[in-house]
């Protein structure tokens, strides 16, 4: 089993096209039993039809307005503006050390 960490900020404006998606991909890590645990800002919309993601909730003042999401040994850096900018590192160091402050931050973080 796998898991993809990650800290979003989001203000629930997705367009249609990127919820079909979205629920693709959630589908996809269903039948691949890939689970996913999201950290969002207080208030952060969650999504019920995603089955395999635990969320917590730290204060808005506390995320900007990135994502950064973990998976096996690649870091991806989404910087939220027009355009949105994501900046993919492949490193198996670099995601170790992601993966460690991410658990600090899911203890930190409130349910």
């Amino acid at each position: 089993m796998c898991s993809v960490n990650g800290v979003f900020a989001t203000n629930g404006n997705l367009a249609e096209k990127d919820i079909a998606i979205g629920r693709k991909i959630l589908n996809l890590m269903k039948e691949n039993k890939i689970t996913e645990r999201i950290i969002l800002k207080k208030g952060g919309k969650t999504l019920s039809y995603a089955k395999t993601t635990k969320y917590k909730f730290f204060d808005e003042s506390l995320i900007g307005n990135s994502a950064k999401i973990i998976y096996r040994d690649n870091v991806i850096e989404l910087v939220y503006g027009e355009p949105i900018y994501a900046i993919v590192v492949n490193n198996l160091e670099l995601a170790e050390t992601a993966r460690k402050q991410f658990e600090v931050f899911w203890k930190m973080a409130r349910d």
